[in-house]
């Protein structure tokens, strides 16, 4: 799985063999397309994708690109989680947060529990390198932060994406990349582990 931010764009290199394959490193080809899934999006209609598949032309493998809008597995879009996790860590139990997104209870406890604190730590890590090569010096003002660093896991987290997200549209303000895009890429699109298959 690769995660692209701009679909129009990784097309477009797929096509000019500027895609690297992750497994080896050679160029990838297009293969077709993953079947089509549905999207709940967070206001709106549902939006109905089918992710381009890649083929690797040294090791054969293939990759579907998904668009970082998007999370593996998941019937909901990236920002309806980071809304449900946002809302948690300020307070909202699920049963408010499933109220208010209009989504089942239970879909948002699988949510709120797949951002347990080893996870958290994870996307902590992930989102403080990337901050880190951005902007040295706004991490360093959240690591010695008195509420972020007694923050739980999650929020500090939350925060750290929201920091490098501050850090790519301050560098890069033309690129129009919206929020919900910026923190599938950040997080690779594991904003929480996909779903099992089952």
């Amino acid at each position: 799985m690769i995660i692209v931010v701009d679909p129009q764009q990784a097309e477009s290199d797929l096509r000019a063999g500027r895609l690297a394959c992750p497994s080896c490193g050679a160029s990838l080809q297009a293969w077709s397309h993953a079947r089509a899934r549905r999207i709940r999006q967070l206001s709106g209609p549902d939006l109905l994708i089918r992710p381009r598949r890649a083929r690797c032309r040294h090791c054969s493998r293939t990759h579907v690109l998904l668009p970082s809008t998007c999370q593996p597995r998941r019937a909901d879009a990236t920002e309806v989680i980071a809304n449900a996790l946002h809302a948690s860590v300020f307070g909202h139990g699920r049963r408010r947060i499933a109220a208010t997104l209009g989504r089942p209870e239970s879909t948002v406890r699988r949510w709120l529990r797949a951002g347990r604190p080893a996870h958290a730590t994870r996307l902590y890590h992930q989102a403080a390198r990337l901050l880190i090569e951005l902007r040295a010096d706004i991490f360093n003002a959240l690591a010695h932060d008195r509420d972020t660093v007694n923050a739980s896991p999650l929020r500090q987290a939350l925060t750290m994406i929201g920091a490098c997200i501050a850090a790519i549209t301050a560098r890069t303000p033309s690129t129009g990349h919206h929020r919900p895009a910026l923190i599938g890429a950040i997080t690779d699109g594991r904003l929480i582990p996909p779903a099992t298959p089952g």
